[in-house]
């Protein structure tokens, strides 16, 4: 009878060390998981730092549409229209504060012609450029920081969502940027969204400039 408990107890001490040593790896993982986040490189995560002409670290001119749908999350919203005899593809990224509100702009715009990605568009205040320019900054800052930028009004295109004015752009063709303005919540002039295109082409506003568009130089108070 005792080498018989004795038998019970070791199979006992055996498994109890298994579900130990197993229960200590998955909690290992998870706090691997949790100090170490693994998506740095994801849209919806963090600060994001703009370079004129190419876009951010994980989301870059040229990208194929495959590559874009492996290395980021699902977008939020899919669109797609026919311009001009091409096919525009839109993926739409937003993101939700912690309360679950939406975060201030738009979010970020990924525009596809020809299965490449063609044009970038940030409108939120994790996406910043390498000077500071962010969704908010206001517009003299930007023209005070870039002297360069050519500033226009893109005719036809007052909507209901500019309040049926039309778009303003500071562009800058050599360095494959331009600045979208907008107004804040007092009125104040303001950057309202990044757009990341080519360096050397020509800006087109969503992807798709209509014939009957035109950019005609708009002169605004330099500060």
């Amino acid at each position: 009878m005792p080498k018989l408990l004795l038998v019970v107890l070791s199979l006992f001490l055996f498994y109890w060390s298994a579900c130990s040593f197993a229960s200590a790896q998955k909690d290992e993982s998870i706090n691997r998981t949790i100090e170490n986040p693994a998506s740095s490189s994801d849209v919806s995560e963090g600060i994001m730092t703009i370079s004129d002409g190419h876009g951010i670290d994980s989301l870059n001119l040229g990208m194929s549409v495959e590559s874009v749908v492996k290395n980021q999350r699902e977008p939020s919203n899919k669109f797609s229209h026919v311009c001009r005899d091409k096919s525009i593809l839109l993926f739409q990224w937003l993101r939700s504060e912690k309360a679950g509100n939406l975060e201030e702009g738009d979010g970020i715009f990924a525009y596809f012609r020809d299965n490449r990605l063609s044009l970038l568009s940030f409108s939120s205040p994790r996406a910043v450029t390498t000077d500071g320019i962010t969704f908010g900054t206001p517009w003299n800052s930007l023209l005070k920081a870039r002297p360069e930028l050519q500033v226009y009004l893109l005719t036809r295109s007052s909507s209901e969502a500019t309040n049926g004015t039309n778009r303003i752009y500071a562009i800058d063709t050599s360095r494959g940027v331009a600045f979208r303005s907008g107004e804040n919540a007092v009125g104040e002039r303001i950057v309202d969204s990044i757009e990341i295109f080519n360096v050397g082409e020509d800006f087109e506003p969503n992807a798709c400039k209509a014939d009957d568009q035109k950019f005609k130089p708009y002169t605004l108070d330099r500060p």
